[in-house]
């Protein structure tokens, strides 16, 4: 999944796992219309390095199997807490 800061507004942070991950919610530039939650691929590159794919087009992808987290909607998100 691509996950790289660089495209991605409206960012709040959402807190983070119990392993230390932290997680957020924001608007893809492309897709202002969905707002998703997960991990901001530049925060997994000291911490989880193995999780991160630099692709072709220079941007960061996160392989979030890796991390044991899954990316949603925020409606899936707030969801799973009710």
């Amino acid at each position: 999944m691509i996950s790289d800061r660089r495209l991605k507004t409206d960012i709040t942070s959402l807190g983070e796992t119990v392993e230390g991950i932290k997680l957020y919610s924001w608007k893809y530039q492309n897709d202002p219309a969905t707002i998703w939650v997960g991990v901001m691929a530049q925060d997994l590159e000291t911490s989880h390095p193995e999780a991160l794919v630099v692709s072709t087009d220079g941007y960061y992808r996160v392989n979030y199997a890796t991390l044991g987290v899954q990316m949603m909607t925020l409606d899936q998100w707030n969801a799973r807490l009710l």
